[in-house]
């Protein structure tokens, strides 16, 4: 259990979210611009097996 989270089930949805209108909406919500919580949210996603979050890439993608 080294590797076990607790996390908001919405953070949970973030982490696993591919659709990139759900991940503006969730970071949004949640206010997860800082670079801080993006590395973590990036770290938790590389152990998931999925791309890291990258915020100019979602704001160019939803203009």
């Amino acid at each position: 259990y080294a590797n076990l989270r607790i996390v908001h089930k919405d953070i949970k949805s973030l982490i696993y979210s591919n659709d990139v209108k759900i991940i503006k909406s969730l970071i949004d919500l949640f206010d997860c611009r800082a670079p801080a919580k993006i590395a973590k949210l990036n770290k938790w996603r590389a152990k998931a097996g999925l791309e890291a979050i990258n915020l100019i890439t979602i704001n160019q993608t939803l203009k």
